[in-house]
């Protein structure tokens, strides 16, 4: 029997016999999930049809019906209008460049209908219809155009069950590189009380399936297709829980096509096999760094290359015992972060510049990176400075982790270089952009402990070397950040002059490790990353609609872990004093501006809780009034300690007219089971009540 056949068999059987193991919700339990919720789906079923066995003529067929109750006027909102074609995945988390704009819908998509009805008089409803046109970097590289279409439903309200049905077709020939590897989730934003998938596939068709965390599917062979169905109840809307990364629990289906397109034939041989997804998903990149590689191989002496040659040599001369490289390269990511100026090559993507003659090294000279050239700039400095490179891909771990199936985030998306030392280690720096101003071996806390892909230029193929793709998914893991190293210590001293009102900060809030990394470029009035809680980009001086900042200025952050810098700055408010009769109430919650996320309340919680990374974030205010005072209303110490968190708040009179606050919050943990989701909410509750502490004092007769 032919083994293609014989293996067939087998997997088929066994999924046939095999049973749905993910654990469903109960029915009260359930119930109690969506108590709160602004949308509940009653049933959705969907169906994804894989049409075809090459690329040119394949395309995805997706189809969809839900019956949903708006709850509210937020579900309302959310609802109406609605927008398709919708990613298969909505769990990516972006971090490319502005101008590539990679959060985009697929190209060229016929949409086959569209309807809506009331679903208790089955009345049809008017559907009005906008088409969105969109910029986007196409397949080219250049700027294109694609549609999306907006449906708008009239005359929905809140009460309303309606019932949506749409279908639409995605052509492989101009989506195929983003199609090579589809992850779904069965759970959503909103709860859903039925639901069912059905993917359908050629039966010819090779493909590579992943049925993570218990969710493998009914089998059905349907003439010349095989169909995968599931059929689920219950499935409460956690999918968006804060701090939770559904991919380590929740069920998913990912679906790699391999296409007989993508098969080649080693050389020297009849060997035939598939070409792995992330070749082609890298090749843009690769593609680059493999130009500069050859240019500085064969000693290429164009403008552009020497115009690289002088900034290497430069920095060599800085370092020139540097015998592991670390020094080069600290000094040449801090030239890049610091000195040079990010260009987003509009220019360029509009296809108004030459593309065949680079000039990134001679632009580089004179203190400019344009967006196309990021990966050459690397790609030739990083050899100059006598060291070897992979390009690194990582999926950001809140929402999954890099696999030979799973590599979406390869195309566009996620990139590090993980430098070669010469002392046998690795180290990573991610590359500057209008987004990324990170130093050499800086990583935010979401690329830390992380499996990341490494690819070298020699895992492509070479006809000259007889060299075949190496096909070993190589990995290594980045490091992690210690609880000792992240941390903020603000320190203040507090002039309170009762006579007018006033209050005059003088704070040193000195930062390192991830709070050095997260919030430093909120006191430059540099970008900051918008992918994470907003609470770590609230500066210090943030704590009425009156205050006035006289000065702020940050010493030069370290350029080696844990990147330490010390912010001082100056500013005062008359809005925070508030006199009845012979006493002041002063509020002083907005101080303290420990991050945390707010989401995490009463409700049931079915997704394990990741704080974004272990530290202490600490404040001292020393506040000295201009006349002698006593605290009226003595306030209790708060100490509370938990496995999850250490939270502990005082209020001391140091002398006649001198009080002392401290505020300490500290992560313990990088991980808290849901059945101790109580931990969190416990230390939550305490900061939420802090934010409105106020302290009441009088004068001292």
């Amino acid at each position: 029997m032919n083994p293609k056949i014989k293996a067939f068999i087998i997997t088929l059987g066994f999924l046939l016999t095999s049973q749905v193991c993910f654990t469903q919700v109960s029915d009260s339990l359930f119930r109690q999930s969506y108590l709160h919720e602004d949308l509940i789906i009653l049933k959705k079923d969907m169906e994804v049809d894989i049409v075809g066995l090459k690329f040119a003529l394949m395309y995805a067929r997706i189809s969809t019906t839900e019956t949903i109750i708006i709850k509210n006027e937020k579900g309302l909102e959310e609802l109406n209008p609605i927008r398709i074609p919708k990613k298969l995945d909505n769990q990516f988390i972006y971090h490319a460049s502005a101008v590539r704009n990679i959060d985009w819908a697929y190209d060229d998509v016929e949409i086959r209908y569209f309807n809506a009805k009331h679903s208790n008089s089955h009345k049809e409803l008017k559907v009005n219809t906008n088409i969105l046109r969109e910029r986007i970097l196409n397949l080219d590289g250049f700027f294109g155009e694609i549609y999306k279409y907006e449906y708008t439903v009239e005359n929905l309200k809140v009460g309303d069950t309606v019932t949506l049905s749409y279908s639409y077709d995605i052509p492989f020939n101009l989506n195929w590189i983003y199609l090579l590897s589809n992850r779904i989730f069965f759970h959503g934003k909103y709860p859903i009380k039925e639901y069912q998938l059905k993917w359908r596939y050629n039966k010819n068709l090779e493909i590579d399936t992943i049925f993570a965390n218990q969710n493998k599917p009914e089998v059905i062979a349907e003439e010349n297709n095989l169909c995968y169905i599931w059929n689920l109840r219950n499935l409460p809307g956690c999918l968006d829980e804060p701090g939770g990364r559904p991919y380590k629990s929740l069920p998913y289906f990912l679906f790699v096509p391999q296409s007989y397109d993508l098969e080649y034939t080693h050389y020297n041989s009849f060997k035939m096999e598939f070409i792995p997804s992330y070749f082609f998903q890298s090749w843009d990149v690769q593609s680059k760094l493999y130009d500069e590689y050859w240019n500085n191989l064969i000693g290429n002496r164009s403008k552009d290359n020497l115009a690289y040659k002088h900034i290497s040599e430069k920095f060599v001369a800085m370092a020139p015992n540097d015998s592991i490289g670390l020094t080069r390269m600290r000094y040449f990511q801090r030239y890049m972060v610091d000195s040079v100026t990010y260009d987003p090559a509009i220019n360029y993507y509009s296809n108004n510049e030459n593309h065949l003659v680079q000039r990134a090294g001679v632009d580089l000279s004179t203190g400019v990176v344009k967006d196309h050239n990021i990966e050459r700039v690397y790609g030739n400095i990083i050899p100059g400075l006598g060291l070897d490179f992979f390009t690194a891909y990582p999926v950001d771990s809140r929402v999954g982790e890099i696999s030979p199936q799973y590599t979406s985030t390869v195309k566009d998306n996620d990139l590090m270089i993980g430098v070669a030392m010469n002392n046998k280690t690795l180290g990573f720096v991610i590359p500057k952009s209008d987004k990324n101003l990170y130093y050499f071996e800086e990583l935010p806390f979401y690329y830390e402990g992380i499996p990341v892909l490494l690819l070298h230029y020699t895992d492509f193929p070479n006809q000259l070397d007889k060299r075949n793709f190496n096909t070993n998914f190589r990995t290594v893991t980045t490091p992690n950040s210690g609880w000792k190293d992240n941390y903020r210590k603000t320190q203040s001293k507090v002039s309170v002059n009762l006579e007018n009102n006033e209050l005059d900060f003088q704070t040193r809030i000195m930062l390192s490790g991830q709070y050095s990394t997260l919030t430093r470029n909120a006191y430059n009035d540099l970008p900051v990353d918008s992918t994470i809680n907003p609470k770590y980009f609230d500066p210090v001086w943030n704590i009425s609609d009156d205050v006035s900042v006289k000065d702020s200025n940050m010493e030069h952050p370290q350029i080696y872990y844990p990147f330490k810098t010390t912010i001082s700055s100056y500013y005062d408010s008359k809005n925070l004093i508030e006199t009845q009769d012979s006493s002041f109430n002063i509020s002083i919650g907005s101080w303290f501006k420990p991050p945390f996320y707010e989401g995490i309340n009463n409700e049931t919680r079915f997704l394990d809780y990741y704080p974004d990374f272990i530290g202490s974030d600490n404040y001292s205010y020393l506040l000295e009034f201009d006349k002698p005072i006593k605290l009226i209303e003595e306030t209790d110490d708060i100490k509370i300690l938990n496995d999850y968190a250490n939270l502990s708040f005082t209020i001391r009179q140091m002398a006649e007219n001198k009080l002392l606050l401290t505020y300490n919050y500290s992560i313990l943990t990088r991980k808290v089971e849901k059945e101790n989701i109580n931990q969190v909410k416990q230390i939550n509750r305490i900061i939420r009540d802090l934010e409105n502490m106020k302290i009441k004092v009088s004068l001292t007769e």
